[in-house]
């Protein structure tokens, strides 16, 4: 839920940031909380990808991080820069 908290205060801050939802230890279905569908569901409406993934049986671990350079290479070019984007006058932090 903080996470949840935390991106919809960044995302009223009007940035736009490279985003992917990334599902943690599928590896572990007996002890799921949250339903595959409950997590696509959620990366719909936020426009952005979902991958379940596992460390432990390295599943979707490459994948989620060719992704994550893949938006931000996409990121940059909208951005017209291949420079590091410039701290903006509004301030926005998202830790999780």
């Amino acid at each position: 839920m903080l996470a949840t908290v935390a991106l919809i205060d960044v995302l009223s801050c009007g940035l736009q940031v490279p985003l992917i939802l990334v599902g943690s230890k599928c590896d572990l279905e007996a002890e799921r909380e949250v339903a595959k569908a409950e997590g696509q569901e959620l990366a719909n409406k936020w426009s952005c990808p979902f991958f379940e993934t596992s460390a432990k049986t390295s599943v979707n671990v490459e994948e989620v991080f060719t992704e994550l350079v893949r938006i931000v290479k996409i990121f940059k070019e909208r951005e017209g820069s291949n420079e590091p984007v410039e701290k903006q006058s509004k301030s926005c932090c998202l830790l999780m």
